[in-house]
């Protein structure tokens, strides 16, 4: 199942050759199994059980998946480095909310980055989201000012809670967005 991320027949094959089963009833298997896991396809799929049952190697998995080209296999594999709390992953995830390509990512992967970097390496994170949000840093996403706040929420400390209310005396324009946040923490 793992092995035929790229959707192919092959595996499907072998699977209906160790079971003893036609080809039809294992795409009906697979098919029901990539439902219940509510996954578009196996690789995603192979990520929600990785979460849901802890494997060996699950951090290079997951770390993989963070390159994968569907959106909802790297939002899973976000999950995952919360999850584990991957502080070897920090890095990587920063190097993302700065690479030139991040303007073709949609806000709710560019929001997730965020969470996860807060998440993942709370206060510690902290002038690298207050940065983003301030403009201190060229903005590579045109909502990444107003989605580094949702990471700062995220880190449910009084020092994000504080550093979002600098960020609202120095971007005015994000105010009204950090009154909001504020108040949802409450």
């Amino acid at each position: 199942f793992v092995a035929a991320a790229n959707g192919d027949d092959t595996l499907n094959l072998e699977i209906a050759g160790a079971l003893a089963i036609a080809m039809p009833t294992v795409k009906f298997h697979v098919t029901n199994i990539l439902a219940k896991l509510h996954a578009d396809n196996r690789t995603e799929a192979v990520l929600v059980a990785l979460r849901n049952h802890q494997t060996p190697k699950i951090r290079e998995a997951v770390r993989a998946a963070l390159g994968d080209p569907a959106e909802r296999v790297r939002l899973e594999a976000l999950r995952f480095c919360v999850a584990y709390r991957d502080l070897e992953v920090v890095r990587e995830l920063e190097s993302r909310l700065q690479a030139p390509t991040l303007g073709q990512a949609s806000v709710a992967e560019v929001r997730a980055l965020c969470i996860a970097i807060a998440r993942i390496n709370g206060v510690n994170s902290l002038s690298v989201l207050v940065d983003l949000a301030d403009g201190a840093r060229p903005p590579r996403h045109p909502e990444l000012p107003r989605l580094a706040l949702h990471g700062l929420r995220a880190m449910n400390t009084e020092a994000g809670r504080a550093a979002m209310g600098r960020v609202a005396l120095v971007v005015p324009a994000l105010a009204a967005e950090v009154h909001t946040l504020l108040r949802e923490v409450r």
